[in-house]
């Protein structure tokens, strides 16, 4: 994307509209998850004044977490938001309280996933406002985290979701370049003001991190997006190939060593990967993958190698 280009409804309902047709999705319609946060105040407003609408339906969804005192107030100017643009608006309440042990973050996710994966309908499009910053963030925090290609490969911009399709048609532009369009259209939005607690580390990223990056590169969010794309070109490769091999390793349930050993280590991996996620079984850390394989390859004709995974 050129950089001199500033963000308007036109250019994103093209992004949107190219992205889908990329990924071979036909919409039936379009649902706006609407937080009422900046970005997806812009996102529906933008999708709203570009007339996507017009030839298929445009609506929005609002999951009241129930985490805040003024979440109440929160679903309300949701409400009221769509009103001024049109748009039907459901509002849905879920209970989002963490488990033992489990990321506050991570649970709210969960729970608002669940119900908008449980309301969109056959061929719909949920379309999510992350902007080109939120991909930064996910790129640095999977890699910290000891991701590996497909933290680098960070946010798909389409991707198959319950029974229709997931898009991100804002990857592309920044939170700057929508606020200023936002302050240009007199739109109002509302601040989380969990979203200023750096305990967090998306927080800790997004107000300690990524303003010293930007003073040193202007274009980190750009650069980063390319190289993201460019890594996600390379898995969707490297998926075909797995499937491939896969396609002659596999009778029933049963992966053959003997065919498996005749491909390079890397491939052997990959299929490995591929193997496991078609069984339903989360793809290992790469040292017990390492040590399966290795296992697996080294015993001798007397000893049954046992390698246990969680939930296999």
């Amino acid at each position: 994307m050129n950089p001199a280009v500033s963000f308007a409804p036109q250019r994103l309902r093209a992004v949107l509209e190219r992205g889908l047709q990329e990924a071979g999705a036909t919409p039936a319609g379009y649902c706006i998850a609407l937080s009422g946060g900046l970005d997806s105040t812009v996102l529906a407003a933008a999708l709203a004044a570009s007339g996507a609408g017009n030839d298929r339906s445009l609506r929005a969804i609002h999951v009241d977490h129930g985490l805040h005192p003024d979440s109440a107030l929160w679903s309300a100017h949701c409400r009221w938001l769509a009103e001024r643009l049109g748009l039907p608006c459901e509002i849905v309440a879920v209970d989002a309280r963490p488990a033992a042990g489990e990321s506050p973050e991570a649970a709210a996710r969960a729970a608002r996933y669940a119900v908008l994966a449980e309301r969109l309908q056959p061929g719909e499009v949920l379309l999510t406002a992350h902007h080109g910053d939120d991909q930064v963030e996910t790129v640095l925090l999977q890699w910290l985290r000891g991701g590996g290609l497909s933290a680098v490969a960070g946010m798909r911009p389409v991707t198959p979701f319950a029974a229709g399709w997931l898009a991100r048609p804002l990857l592309g532009f920044t939170r700057h370049e929508l606020e200023a369009w936002a302050k240009t259209q007199g739109l109002a939005w509302l601040e989380d003001p969990s979203n200023a607690d750096r305990r967090f580390d998306r927080n800790y990223l997004r107000l300690e991190i990524l303003p010293r990056l930007r003073s040193r590169w202007p274009a980190a969010a750009r650069t980063v997006g390319r190289v993201a794309d460019q890594a996600a070109e390379t898995l969707d490769i490297a998926a075909e190939v797995a499937a491939a091999d896969l396609a002659t390793l596999v009778e029933g349930e049963t992966l053959s060593l003997e065919r498996l050993e005749t491909l390079p280590a890397a491939r052997q991996r990959l299929a490995l990967r591929a193997w496991l996620r078609s069984r339903g079984v989360a793809v290992p850390p790469a040292a017990t993958l390492e040590a399966l394989r290795r296992d697996m390859r080294t015993a001798d004709d007397e000893r049954l190698p046992d390698t246990r995974l969680p939930g296999a």
